[in-house]
């Protein structure tokens, strides 16, 4: 279900109490006063040499306390041009255009034009003290919108007391206390080290296994406030997508994003529609700020869905978060993590990924640990040896390496030079041309095409141990024949994960899936675009199968963030600052 989010391990910002102006804002104070009491004395002088014109009607405006008396009149000013600033203070907290020096400038020549008139002599029909509450009225509306959203400032009681809570710590793992030491280092590199060095960061978010192995799941936080959700990691796609709370029927019960209780959310109006194997999902394409792994990203580009084929969701699973590139990106928004690793908010460009096995596991439950997703940075307790990494070998869109070579029970299955293949964590199997598929079941005895439902599947007898070997050029890897079987149709039966699947002219005739997945340490890096494996290490192993509980939502406290700039609408920039441009016109306008 959907909720808000709790920092509960970040310490909040107190808040100032006994809200003061800054010593400088005095400053102003004062030497607004001293050009008042210079205004008043000149005015005063000039109003005993003025002599009205026959036929006019002529008043003077507060004759005896303001004209009289400098002093008074120094106070009226002072109380007419802090009044404002102390309210807005309020009212905003510590907005810093509140007090810059523009703010102040444009404040005290607005007002010393309202004292010059007040002092003057005046026609019935001129301005005057009338006017007062009008122009302090709109000082306050000239102020740019977002400073209104300040918390209140109240002054705690004398002897009053808040009592506190001690709550037991949670146990964390390897990888959850490796982030944190690895945080604290690079918030101390930050605070006490370079400034002039532009603040990086790592994170992670724990996966979720959904189904014994079938789909696998993280989460992120989008809208303000933030709202949770759980999404399957796709790295076969672009798109991030959320159902939306008015896809109705279509999306189940699954938790959905409601646009309007985000006050960040905005509609770019463009129609959005993508096609898997599994189904569709049709929408728009929108902007919102999301979160994830301690990372925020403000104005990001995803797609709120209103209608979806019924099999492509899966409770707790709200949508899907694109993890390959742009260029394939159906509604043309760069994907998040592409937005974070080409803005230097990561230690590294990269991110890596774990996936746990529970296929085997016959006590095993529908949701388990799925294992992790490292952003910005590989955890060498995940691994052994070196990162092997493999080029893509032309313009990135899908995270696609060259297949070079393949056995099965140490035979070698012919494969075409130039075939390429996909690295999907979003596919649980592999499938591959036809003619491929054939040669790799012909390799095994009693194996046969399946019917029905399983058209494009192999059976073949259980108790046969199947071993397949892949190299993309580099090191060869290994499938385990736990994953070789998908599953089981009797007590003799199983049906193969390698299945047949055909590829549009151009494209990598080969998706490898899950299957193969759950063997390596997977790592997709930024720049130069590749693919890189490493082998398991025994900490990474010893997951599979083993009893957890299910990781909750992972956000941690936000370490970096970003703004994405590359699909920012034109209105959208024009009205975050459009509030500013009409209190510098409004000023402009009093001034003359």
């Amino acid at each position: 279900m959907p909720g808000v989010i709790e920092e509960t391990n970040k310490p909040t910002e107190p808040r100032p109490v006994g809200i003061k102006p800054p010593t400088w804002a005095w400053l102003g104070l004062t030497a607004q006063a001293i050009i008042f009491l210079s205004l008043g004395r000149s005015k005063r002088s000039l109003s005993h040499s003025f002599e009205p014109k026959p036929g006019r009607n002529i008043t003077r405006t507060l004759e005896v306390g303001m004209v009289g008396n400098p002093t008074m009149n120094t106070l009226v000013y002072c109380v007419l041009g802090a009044a404002p600033i102390c309210i807005s203070r309020q009212l905003a907290g510590r907005h810093p255009i509140i007090y810059s020096p523009v703010f102040l400038i444009l404040h005290w020549l607005v007002v010393s034009r309202i004292g010059s008139s007040l002092v003057t002599e005046r026609s019935n029909s001129g301005p005057g003290l009338d006017m007062i509450p009008l122009i302090s009225l709109a000082f306050l509306f000239a102020l740019p919108a977002d400073t209104f959203g300040a918390p209140t400032n109240v002054a705690p009681v004398s002897g009053q007391a808040i009592s506190l809570l001690r709550r037991n710590q949670s146990p964390r793992d390897v990888t959850q206390w490796g982030a944190l030491a690895k945080r604290q280092r690079d918030n101390l590199i930050a605070k006490y080290g370079d400034a002039t060095t532009r603040k990086r960061s790592t994170g992670y978010n724990l996966i979720v296994d959904q189904q014994y192995d079938s789909s696998y799941y993280g989460s992120l936080a989008i809208g303000t406030p933030a709202v949770s959700f759980d999404v399957k990691l796709d790295t076969g796609s672009s798109d991030l997508w959320l159902a939306s709370s008015s896809c109705g029927t279509s999306c189940g019960s699954v938790s959905t994003y409601n646009p309007s209780s985000s006050s960040t959310f905005q509609n770019l109006s463009t129609p959005f529609t993508i096609l898997y194997d599994s189904g569709s999902a049709d929408g728009y394409v929108a902007q919102d700020t999301v979160q994830m792994a301690g990372f925020s990203v403000a104005s990001q580009g995803f797609a709120v869905v209103d209608a979806v084929s019924q099999a492509l969701l899966a409770s707790p699973v709200s949508g899907f978060l694109g993890l390959a590139w742009q260029s394939l990106s159906s509604s043309g928004q760069m994907p998040l993590w592409q937005i974070l690793a080409s803005s230097n908010a990561w230690d590294s460009a990269l991110f890596a990924v774990q996936l746990t096995r529970y296929k085997n596991d016959s006590t095993a439950q529908v949701l388990e640990p799925g294992g992790v997703l490292n952003m910005g940075y590989t955890n060498s307790s995940l691994y052994t040896g070196s990162i092997d990494y493999i080029d893509i070998p032309g313009t990135p869109s899908y995270w696609y390496i060259p297949l070079i070579s393949m056995t099965v029970q140490g035979n070698s299955i012919s494969i075409d030079s130039g075939t390429t293949a996909v690295i999907d964590t979003g596919t649980t199997n592999i499938g591959g041309p036809a003619s491929s598929v054939q040669a790799i079941y012909a390799q095994i005895p009693g194996s046969q095409p399946a019917t029905g439902e399983w058209e494009g599947y192999y059976s073949f007898p259980c108790s046969t141990t199947v071993n397949v070997e892949l190299s993309f050029g580099g090191a060869t890897w290994s499938i385990s024949p736990v994953d070789f079987a998908f599953t089981q149709t009797s007590s003799t039966v199983c049906i193969g994960a390698f299945f047949e699947t055909t590829t549009s002219t151009g494209f990598p005739s080969w998706i490898i899936g899950d299957t193969f997945l759950k063997n390596v340490y997977s790592v997709f890096r930024y720049n130069p675009p590749s693919v890189g494996f490493a082998n398991l290490s025994s900490i990474a192993i010893a997951e599979n199968g083993a009893a957890g509980t299910v990781p909750s939502a992972t956000f941690g406290a936000i370490s970096a963030a970003v703004t994405n700039t590359s699909d920012a609408p034109r209105g959208h920039a024009l009205s975050a600052s459009l509030s500013t441009l009409l209190f510098l016109a409004f000023s402009v306008v009093l001034l003359l």
